[in-house]
């Protein structure tokens, strides 16, 4: 009995242990008592990793295609136990999610799913209009598949598109165009950071209402829907300085549907926060890409905690080059330790943005195209690079 008191009152082999708990287990540990709430705080604190993930749906792979063909009962709910227990074992506390999701998966979540249950209305004397009840069956699966591993504080964007772009474990890119996939990224409270989301909006094209006062806007994350189109070159263009530049990274694309009906907007401003982004255009080879990706070394971004955003036509891939994941092959052999996630649309939002770094500069392979009145394009790959000062 005394041994177990000194092992559990001991700071220094309590810390120890807690090290390799989870986000979850630190949080109920601090319950215990004081000291324990100390060492977990302190733990949780020391925490500031950005963490990532990437799911795809069995019939994806062609070996699980061939044996459903051959026995049709397949157990599609192993995607479902695979992310509930990533989630419960996250190491870190996040503030803020950035989720994509396929169309396939999204159209036969319940499937892949099976506590998600059904997304009818619970009594028939109640007549639902369609819109409502999309938006409920996507809040649904907001909860299901993220919310409820999450603290409450948490904030989660969650987009639906026609394809899902990430990275696994080894740093290996996936882009599913056609398949159930979901990615996310998790990212924990930094100070001098401030993350925030904003439905896009036809008539207010600001979001100076969300950002933090005296905080200056260093990226906007743009998903909007066929309804929101026109709002999206009136948004840009309302945070153009008095020179007429932006000074901000711009990335995004149109979507399927977004947890907002036009669209949404993710913000990151803050002293401790920067961004860069690129446009990879139809035309640019191989080697243009890489002189066009080396440009991020050049912005000083590389020096803090970073992760990426890759924004492609879902024609990319057979349009640009005869094989898939070139970008972010490219992307991933150049950055091996930076998360990257993404989705393919139906429309690109971007701009040529590098901080220290003239855009007018001559790159090895070539040179920015100018984009300054519209920013919304077609065929084309937009990098969003975000840095942290941790």
């Amino acid at each position: 009995m005394d041994r177990e008191r000194i092992i559990f009152t001991s700071h220094h082999l309590v810390q120890i242990i807690f090290k390799h708990l989870d986000a979850r287990s630190l949080n109920s540990c601090a319950q215990v008592c004081t000291l324990w709430s100390r060492i977990a705080v302190a733990e949780k604190e020391s925490r500031r990793n950005i963490f990532s993930i990437v799911k795809v749906g069995a019939c994806h792979n062609t070996e699980i295609r061939r044996q459903i063909e051959l026995c049709p009962i397949i157990d599609h709910s192993v995607m479902e136990g695979e992310l509930f227990q990533e989630l419960k074992n996250i190491p870190i506390e996040p503030i803020f999610c950035v989720a994509f999701m396929s169309v396939p998966l999204f159209a036969k979540f319940q499937e892949f799913f099976p506590s998600f249950g059904s997304s009818k209305p619970e009594t028939k004397r109640v007549k639902f209009c369609e819109e409502t009840t999309k938006r409920k069956y996507l809040h649904g699966i907001v909860q299901t598949a993220f919310k409820n591993f999450l603290p409450d504080k948490c904030e989660v964007s969650f987009t639906v598109a026609a394809g899902i772009i990430g990275c696994d474990a080894d740093c290996v890119p996936m882009e599913i165009e056609n398949g159930p996939a979901m990615s996310g990224i998790f990212i924990p409270k930094v100070e001098g950071v401030t993350i925030n989301k904003c439905c896009l909006n036809k008539r207010n094209f600001s979001t100076t209402e969300f950002i933090a006062q005296n905080a200056p806007l260093k990226a906007l994350l743009v998903f909007s829907t066929s309804k929101g189109v026109r709002c999206v070159n009136n948004l840009i263009h309302s945070y153009r300085s008095d020179d007429g530049s932006i000074k901000m990274a711009v990335g995004g694309a149109i979507v399927e549907r977004t947890d907002c009906c036009v669209g949404s907007v993710v913000a990151f401003s803050g002293p401790n926060v920067e961004a860069a982004s690129i446009i990879i255009n139809i035309n640019d080879k191989k080697e243009e890409i890489t002189a066009k990706l080396e440009t991020f070394k050049e912005t000083g971004l590389l020096n803090h905690k970073c992760f990426a955003f890759m924004f492609a036509c879902i024609g990319r891939g057979y349009s640009f080059h005869q094989e898939h994941n070139v970008e972010s092959s490219i992307f991933c052999k150049m950055y091996p330790n930076i998360p990257l996630i993404g989705l393919f649309g139906n429309g690109e939002v971007g701009y040529n943005y590098l901080p220290n770094f003239p855009i007018e500069k001559t790159l090895r392979a070539g040179s920015f195209a100018r984009y300054e009145r519209k920013f919304l394009h077609g065929y084309t790959s937009v990098f969003v690079l975000i840095s942290l000062k941790m």
